[in-house]
């Protein structure tokens, strides 16, 4: 493994698997190194990795890198993660995605709460659409009914909000290898299972900017939650410019946002983020008012989800219009209800 330094453990080890993400992975790995908190090893997961990934990772010259080039593992290479945490040596494991940008102060968040006695604690995320808009997620897991719709129906937080503890389990082999997706979800249920005695721990900051992954081919990850946020932010004159940089020809939205971070960058975006989230719940008090004059035009995040499929739903054909629903191994229905029917997918000829 290319790079180790094992004279000191690090209160962390972050864990990166990549497989063709080599145009942005650079900007993922430097937001790693410009954590306030200096004590870590990132281990970058090559699952397979497109050509160009381990010069771009090997370019990021830091001791504490430690790159390590594996053949394809099945699905999303959640074996390959577990090889790379029995070479973990940090007391606190977190992840990031190779397409993700973290805040400067988020390792330092997580570790305020894991010093406390957390086993597993989390801040919270921008979701960031392909034509760069970012916006809030501000569900808080802190809550008993979002925490129960977390646990029971759906993950709603990408993997690199999250860090827990390396002593939680005996074994090093934390992720779930038979299963097809959702890894890391199963993964938070293995660990809130193994200690129900220790709550998770939340972190209300946004402190982690997750992408549209590229793989997806749409606008807003199959999230219908960030399909409402954007409809606000197409309709609404007060979005922040910050979080609608200019993306560029050439230029990625990872680019565009490691550029924001800098310089303290990353108080203007939480205060920004934070200013959406506060002025989306004075909307919905107004828009509830009788009066005139809600700023923003509620008709396009108004209409109710459909809770059963249409008469006429055609699974098979489903999944020939739509191969990235396919390639990910999600049920068409399943799928349909709980994404394709916000993003306006087509499911009849």
């Amino acid at each position: 493994m290319a790079g180790r330094n094992d004279t000191v453990e690090p209160a962390f080890t972050i864990i990166l698997p990549t497989h063709a993400r080599s145009d942005v992975i650079g900007c993922a790995i430097r937001s790693v190194l410009d954590q306030q908190e200096r004590s870590f090893e990132l281990i970058v997961v090559g699952d397979g990795a497109e050509p160009g990934t381990a010069e771009a990772v090997l370019s990021c010259d830091d001791p504490r890198i430690h790159w390590m080039d594996l053949p394809k593992a099945q699905g999303f290479g959640y074996a390959n993660r577990n090889l790379a945490l029995r070479r973990a040596r940090g007391q606190y494991i977190a992840f990031m995605a190779d397409d993700d940008l973290l805040f400067p102060d988020h390792l330092t968040l997580l570790k305020s709460r894991l010093d406390g006695g957390a086993v597993l604690a989390c801040t919270r995320a921008a979701w960031v659409s392909s034509d760069g808009i970012a916006a809030p997620f501000p569900n808080n897991l802190s809550l008993q009914d979002e925490l129960t719709s977390f646990t029971t129906i759906a993950n709603t937080l990408p993997a690199s909000c999250f860090a827990y503890r390396r002593d939680t389990f005996d074994d090093a082999d934390h992720w779930p290898e038979d299963s097809e997706s959702a890894g890391d979800w199963r993964l938070w249920h293995r660990i809130l299972s193994a200690r129900p005695d220790i709550p998770l721990a939340v972190e209300p900051s946004y402190s982690v900017l997750h992408f549209t992954a590229r793989r997806r081919g749409f606008r807003v990850s199959g999230m219908p939650e960030l399909n409402v946020l954007l409809c606000i932010a197409d309709h609404a004159r007060w979005w922040p410019a910050v979080l609608r940089p200019d993306i560029n020809a050439g230029r990625s939205e990872q680019a565009a946002y490691l550029a924001a971070l800098q310089n303290d960058g990353h108080d203007l975006l939480r205060q920004a983020l934070q200013l959406v989230t506060d002025r989306i719940a004075w909307e919905a008090i107004q828009s509830n008012l009788v009066r005139p004059g809600p700023l923003i035009d509620p008709t396009p995040f108004s209409r109710p989800a459909a809770t059963k499929l249409p008469a006429d739903f055609d699974s098979a054909l489903y999944l020939e219009l739509h191969p990235d629903v396919k390639k990910v191994g999600m049920k068409a229905a399943n799928h349909w209800l709980k994404h394709g029917q916000f993003e306006g997918r087509q499911y009849r000829r």
